[in-house]
Formats: C-alpha cells, sequence, structure tokens
C-alpha cells in the first residue's frame, strides 16, 4: 500500500509541478516588467527634464546676449518669495565688453564650482527631497525679452538658505544707479526634480 501512497504523491507532483512552474514564471515576468517599465519611466523622466533645462540655459543664454546680466538666482523648492534655499550668482562687478580677457571660461567656472563647495553649502543636506527650480536674471527693462516673464516689483527673498557666489574681474563695480533700470525676469518652465 506504501508504493501507492508513493505513487499518487509522484503523480500528484508531476501535475502540480507544470502549474506551479507557470505560475512562478508568470510573477517572475511581472517582476522583470515592472523594473524595466519603472527604469523606462524615470529615463523618461530624466529626458524630459533635461530638455527643459536645456531650453532654460538656451533661454538664458539668449538673455545673456541681449542685455548685461548683473544677478542670477536659482530657487529650490518653495515659491518665488520664499524658496527653501537659494543660490545667486552676482555678476555685476564683472568688466562688460571688456577687450581685457581677464579670466577664461574654463578659469572662471573652476573659481565658481570652487567658491560653492569650499563655502560647504551641500554639507547640511542629507538626502533632499524632490524641490522644483526656478531660474531668475536682472536685466534691463528695455531689453526685448519675450520668453523670460518680467516681475517689476520682485525683491530677492530674506527667508530660506542662501548662498551667494560673486564673480569679479578686479575692477571697481558699477555704481549701483547704473541698475535702476534693471528688473528681474523669471522663466516661465518650473525644472522638477526625479528620483531614480
Amino acid at each position: 500500500m506504501s508504493w501507492l501512497w508513493q505513487f499518487i504523491e509522484l503523480e500528484i507532483q508531476s501535475h502540480k509541478s507544470p502549474i506551479s512552474q507557470q505560475g512562478s514564471s508568470k510573477a517572475e515576468d511581472v517582476v522583470k516588467r515592472k523594473p524595466r517599465a519603472t527604469a523606462e519611466a524615470s529615463s523618461r523622466t530624466c529626458r524630459q527634464t533635461l530638455a527643459e533645462l536645456e531650453n532654460v540655459l538656451s533661454h538664458l543664454e539668449g538673455l545673456f546676449a541681449r542685455t548685461l546680466v548683473p544677478r542670477v538666482l536659482i530657487l529650490l523648492g518653495g515659491s518665488v518669495l520664499s524658496p527653501k534655499e537659494f543660490y545667486e550668482l552676482d555678476l555685476s562687478r564683472l568688466a562688460p565688453n571688456s577687450m581685457d580677457q581677464s579670466l577664461s571660461t574654463a578659469a572662471c567656472l573652476r573659481r565658481l564650482f570652487r567658491a560653492i563647495f569650499v563655502a560647504d553649502a551641500f554639507s547640511e543636506l542629507q538626502a533632499p527631497p524632490l524641490m522644483g527650480i526656478i531660474v531668475m536674471a536682472q536685466g534691463h527693462r528695455d531689453c526685448g525679452e519675450d520668453w523670460f516673464r518680467p516681475k517689476l516689483n520682485y525683491r530677492v527673498p530674506k527667508r530660506g538658505h542662501k548662498l551667494t557666489v560673486t564673480l569679479s574681474c578686479g575692477r571697481p563695480s558699477i555704481p549701483v544707479t547704473a541698475w535702476e533700470d534693471y528688473i528681474w525676469f523669471q522663466a516661465p518652465v518650473t525644472l522638477k526634480g526625479f528620483h531614480e
């Protein structure tokens, strides 16, 4: 009789085996599809964010070509009036249209990034949450800018974590009265962050 039970157990296992294998392969397919779908969505989001960033940077370059830009703000999180943190690039001490090119682009970028990292502004950030990025630039009110939105009464925020990077070429700064006709322009796009 024991041989009969063994035979029945073998039959049951042989009939269960294909079913359980099919079920497990379907489950494995679902598990394999989820990371692929997630990776594709993440890749699509990354490409979209990079395209938006490229668009903002190309319009910012156009603004630099049309007018002197004394300051640029990069606002992170919160709102335009009250960001969680922001970075101010003060370019007002750079001599406009100077024939003396005292700083090459590479040297200038090295100094800029060195100033940001020496200031150790990022040490407090552990795993920052997703934050939108708003770019603002100061330009002459009559520069003919049509992509950036003019913000006539905008004031630099007083609250929030702030890091100011001042670039200068060793010449005296332009008088404050020269900046009276300059207003803030806001990029019409908020760059959204993403996690992979």
